[in-house]
């Protein structure tokens, strides 16, 4: 996915069209292989260290089966969701639109 990309949402006010680019953004990042059966479990995690402990075993386990490249990629990906210095731009435009891009 391009970092760059973003269709424009016209007639949307400002705040929701940032909201919906974030949200194409992190669509476009690819899930991790956590089984969806263990949705109950994954979210028990907010509530006892043990269940903390053991998704991030499993999240740990997933990165490490990744492919370096692909690993850092993910991580930098990640690391844009929410940074307040990022934008988001328009491929027909130079100029940046509020929301997140690198």
């Amino acid at each position: 996915m391009s970092l760059g990309t973003v269709l424009p949402s016209p007639g949307v006010p400002p705040n929701e069209r940032k909201i919906q680019k974030c949200q194409r953004f992190t669509k476009g990042i690819e899930p991790l292989g956590f089984d969806p059966a263990l949705v109950s479990d994954y979210l028990d995690c907010f509530k006892s260290d043990a269940s903390k402990a053991a998704v991030m075993d499993e999240l740990e386990f997933h990165y490490e089966e990744m492919d370096p490249e692909e690993r850092k990629q993910r991580l930098e990906m990640m690391g844009v969701i929410g940074a307040p210095t990022v934008y988001f731009y328009d491929n027909d435009e130079d100029e940046p639109i509020e929301g997140v891009v690198v």
